[in-house]
């Protein structure tokens, strides 16, 4: 199984929207956050204006608040993946023992 079809399989299962079990989540959501922080930092730094008044220019920035639950949603289900991986490799290990 490819590690895409793994990974659009994880989807599907609730672990990868747990957030007490899954650290991939919220690691996926830190990162995501970054995006929108540093589109706007980036645009008022250059326009010389406030934040709020960035937002008023440029309204196709809050499309990027989108983006930490999107890389959450994705980190999830890499998280997903590696969680089931450990526990088929844990299992394995312990049947030759």
């Amino acid at each position: 199984m490819s590690i895409c079809h793994a990974v659009l399989r994880a989807f599907g299962r609730a672990y990868a929207y747990e957030g007490r079990r899954n650290a991939y989540l919220w690691r996926g959501a830190s990162w995501g956050l970054l995006v929108p922080v540093f589109a706007v930092t980036l645009a008022v730094g250059v326009e010389r204006l406030s934040v709020l008044d960035v937002v008023r220019a440029q309204p196709s920035l809050l499309s990027f608040l989108a983006c930490p639950t999107l890389c959450a949603v994705l980190f999830g289900a890499v998280g997903t993946v590696r969680h089931r991986a450990r526990l088929e490799n844990e299992r394995v290990t312990d049947a030759w023992k």
